[in-house]
């Protein structure tokens, strides 16, 4: 009799032992991580409460500095403002020696996903792979935002004993402005009877 109640209290304290490690090695860790996780997705939920209150804010659409001097071009102009992004891209792919082929871009149309207008512009060119490579690159650091739709690069093969082709460029971009453009109202007519 003394050895079965010793066995049963041999028993109770091996059970309060797992339950003990069981609490100590797997619950705790993960209330903690449940709280830590709790406190990050906070501190996201702030971040993107502050994002959504600057994209509120109006967009300045000047273009002259308070002394009536050239200031920078905002990333987002009242137009299209063609010739100066005609401009940027020139001085893009001089700095990375990319050549042109073609640059069509469209009529301004409305924007497709907000108020606005936008352009798209068809992108042809060659250069040496790392030159195309720091083109794109030119292109994502822009101060006007300019958003690639579609990219190709063909890389040529390599042919023993002559050299490297340049690789070929092909891109879809869109860029935006803040007017939308005029649309094209198509008068209606009454007919009298």
């Amino acid at each position: 009799m003394n050895r079965s109640r010793k066995d049963v209290t041999m028993m109770v304290a091996m059970a309060a032992l797992l339950v003990f490690a069981v609490f100590n090695f797997v619950f705790k860790p993960q209330r903690s991580e449940l709280s830590t996780a709790r406190g990050n997705l906070q501190t996201v939920e702030q971040k993107i409460s502050d994002a959504a209150l600057k994209l509120q804010a109006p967009v300045s659409t000047t273009t002259t500095s308070p002394t009536d001097g050239p200031a920078a071009a905002p990333a987002v102009p009242e137009d299209p403002a063609l010739t100066q992004l005609l401009r940027q891209l020139q001085a893009v792919a001089e700095s990375t020696g990319v050549t042109y082929s073609v640059i069509t871009p469209t009529p301004l149309s409305e924007n497709p996903s907000g108020p606005g207008g936008s352009m798209a512009m068809s992108i042809a060119a060659t250069g040496t792979h790392d030159g195309v490579q720091a083109y794109v690159k030119g292109l994502r650091d822009l101060d006007r935002l300019l958003v690639i739709e579609q990219i190709s690069i063909t890389t040529p093969p390599a042919v023993a004993g002559q050299p490297q082709q340049p690789d070929q460029l092909q891109l879809s971009v869109r860029v935006f402005t803040l007017r939308a453009p005029p649309s094209a109202e198509i008068p209606t007519t009454t007919s009298k009877p």
